[in-house]
């Protein structure tokens, strides 16, 4: 039986029609072999895919205003907004079990990723509120993410005049800030739920600002062309220090937590 013809028209982009458009190349080639067809129009188009549009960082400034816009929203965009740009969580991963997916005493919290991906990390302390003013109502989940919940954000963005964004650029911003406040790869990928270091480093997004710590001291390194001498080599092991608080730095998106100075004897 036919479909009829509503005159509504499917959007959508050129690299998913070229995708759709090699998929019909095959049915093509088999209709052909079969006899059915006599030529294959779908072949030796040389149309390219268009490279993705690359996902910007959200600065603190509008941060502010996405907050202070979702106060007029659904609730279930304030608290999926909250959550991802703490953790830098998928739009679907937002939605967590209050009963499953959080320890006794909200130390820690666990995410469901697309592919059955699922990782436990601290739960971030300014996630704490939100999380027991759900648990108080009596909710069982943080938030319901509608079917059409991407287009919502989209038509969200653009009403408040940041069509650039969309609901993915708070995974793009936690990562780009955990790259910055020099939290070490291993840990932001653990933290985020990336298992490839080539997606991860995908995802960063340094500013020029970022790299002056990439000049190097050149009295310490380079003079005048000539490398300095290596130090001679010592028998004494070098002494590591490291932060008490081991992900501090993971939650507060700087490196500002150091160890404190040894007191005078």
């Amino acid at each position: 039986m036919n479909r009829p013809l509503t005159g509504k028209r499917r959007v959508c982009c050129h690299n998913t029609a070229l995708y759709e458009l090699r998929e019909l190349a095959q049915l093509f080639d088999e209709a052909k072999r079969r006899g059915y067809c006599q030529d294959n129009p779908c072949r030796g188009l040389r149309i390219r895919k268009e490279p993705p549009k690359v996902k910007p960082e959200i600065p603190d400034a509008d941060i502010q205003l996405i907050r202070e816009s979702l106060k007029s929203e659904q609730e279930w965009m304030q608290v999926s907004f909250e959550i991802a740009i703490h953790h830098g969580t998928r739009l679907r991963a937002t939605s967590v079990s209050l009963e499953s997916d959080l320890d006794a005493e909200f130390h820690s919290i666990t995410f469901h990723e697309k592919g059955q991906k699922v990782f436990t990390v601290p739960l971030h302390p300014k996630l704490l509120p939100l999380i027991m003013q759900l648990k108080a109502t009596g909710r069982k989940r943080t938030c319901d993410i509608p079917k059409d919940a991407s287009k919502q954000w989209t038509r969200f963005f653009r009403r408040i005049g940041r069509p650039q964004y969309c609901f993915h650029c708070t995974r793009v911003t936690v990562i780009t800030r955990l790259c910055r406040s020099g939290v070490p790869e291993a840990k932001a990928m653990k933290y985020v739920g990336h298992s490839s270091t080539l997606i991860h480093r995908v995802y960063q997004r340094l500013r020029c600002d970022d790299l002056h710590c990439c000049h190097l001291d050149q009295g310490s390194v380079m003079k005048m062309g000539v490398e300095s001498k290596p130090a001679p080599p010592s028998n004494q092991m070098p002494v590591l220090q490291s932060c008490p608080d081991d992900s501090c730095a993971t939650h507060r998106l700087s490196s500002d937590c150091s160890p404190e100075p040894p007191k005078a004897a």
